[in-house]
């Protein structure tokens, strides 16, 4: 396996990751009481890597449907 090949792996899990992370906390606190900012907390990623992967809230809550 190439770097590449590992690099993509694990940029396609961090993305995930991101995802899971929304979906507890959209579930939690409610959609509305969810920013961008907790999501990275959660996730433990700053809030610049979280927008590299997303551009806002709504792209983020897109894949949960």
């Amino acid at each position: 396996m190439s770097i590449r090949d590992r690099r993509e792996r694990e940029k396609e899990q961090r993305r995930n990751d991101i995802i899971n992370a929304a979906e507890k906390l959209f579930f939690a606190k409610g959609y509305d009481d969810v920013s961008m900012n907790d999501i990275a907390t959660e996730v433990e990623l700053s809030k610049a890597t979280l927008y590299l992967y997303f551009d806002n809230k709504e792209e983020l809550f897109l894949p949960l449907f």
